[in-house]
């Protein structure tokens, strides 16, 4: 597809690398970790198992491949959408935001709500869609 042909594929991987960083840093213990955990149901006292290499492998590699398959898409959407500059990829993150991120995190707000996990969720991705929308509009 031509579509994909005309993208710039160093500025996904940038953002998509930038993406996972912010993942690292919103989801460690210091930061949003320890609401996350408990908003999970997982006891943070209790030291959890191990996991192997391979287990570790398909966990980090499967958050990886998902965020460079929406930050491609993203990218398709600007080149579809002829978006260039900081204020065409801001509304483009916004547009994300507001009809795929939201709507697909409704799940936490439902048996039993977890309004706490939501806006965590929500906060991550929306951060990281704006980032990644902003780097791929100036980076074409």
């Amino acid at each position: 597809m031509e579509i994909f042909a005309k993208l710039n594929y160093l500025a996904i991987i940038l953002s998509t690398v930038i993406y996972f960083g912010l993942g690292f840093l919103w989801y460690r213990r210091e930061t949003f970790g320890l609401i996350f955990l408990k908003e999970k149901g997982i006891d943070i006292k209790k030291r959890p198992p191990k996991m192997t290499l391979s287990a570790t492998i398909i966990q980090f590699g499967g958050v990886i491949v998902t965020l460079l398959l929406y930050t491609i898409g993203i990218a398709a959407v600007m080149n579809l959408a002829a978006i260039t500059g900081t204020g065409g990829g801001i509304i483009i993150g916004l547009l994300a935001i507001i009809f795929v991120i939201i709507p697909m995190n409704a799940n936490n707000l439902f048996f039993p709500p977890k309004p706490k996990l939501f806006l965590i969720d929500v906060g991550f991705q929306s951060v990281g869609t704006l980032i990644a929308s902003i780097i791929l509009s100036i980076w074409r």
